[in-house]
C-alpha cells in the first residue's frame, strides 16, 4: 500500500501489508519509547573557507605583564567581543573597532591560566564567531 505523506502530499510512503495501529475491537499497545523517538540529531556545519561579509576571528594575543587579550577580526566592526568560560562572559566586553581590533583587559587571574575558554563575537546576542583556546594562550596570527 502506498499513501501520500500528510506533511507533504508529493511524498509517497510505502506501508507493509497488514500494518495498522488502530483496529476495531483491539487495544493499541505502543511498546515503549524507542531510540528514534528520543534522540535529536545535531549537526554543526562550517564552511571550509571564510565567507565574505561574515565576521571571523583572525588572531588572539596576550600581554603577560598585564592580562590583556588583543583580538583581530574581519567584517566585525562594532560587534561585542567577550571571553567566555563555561558559557558565561568573563570581564567586561569590548567592541571591535573600525581597524578590526578589540582589546579585553582583566585583573590578575593567575588561577585561570590554562583553563578552557572561548573568544566570542556576537551580533544581536547570537554567536557569529567563536574560537576555543586556553586562558593566556595565543593562537594563529593574522
Amino acid at each position: 500500500m502506498v499513501l501520500p505523506w500528510s506533511y507533504g502530499p508529493e511524498v509517497r510512503i510505502a506501508l507493509a501489508p497488514g500494518i495498522g495501529a488502530f483496529r476495531a475491537g483491539k487495544v493499541y499497545d505502543h511498546g515503549g519509547l524507542t531510540l528514534q523517538e528520543s534522540v535529536v540529531p545535531m549537526l554543526d556545519v562550517t564552511p571550509n573557507e571564510p565567507v565574505p561579509g561574515r565576521p571571523a576571528l583572525k588572531s588572539v594575543a596576550w600581554n603577560t605583564r598585564k592580562t590583556i587579550c588583543t583580538v583581530t577580526a574581519s567584517d566585525a566592526e562594532g560587534l561585542p567581543l567577550t571571553l567566555e568560560r563555561l558559557g558565561s562572559a568573563m570581564g567586561d566586553p569590548a567592541v571591535i573597532g573600525a581597524d578590526g581590533k578589540g582589546k579585553l583587559v582583566f585583573d590578575e587571574v593567575d588561577e585561570l591560566v590554562g583553563e578552557a575558554i572561548s573568544v566570542v563575537l556576537r551580533r544581536e546576542g547570537q554567536k557569529v564567531a567563536e574560537e576555543p583556546l586556553k586562558f593566556g594562550e595565543g593562537w594563529h596570527a593574522a
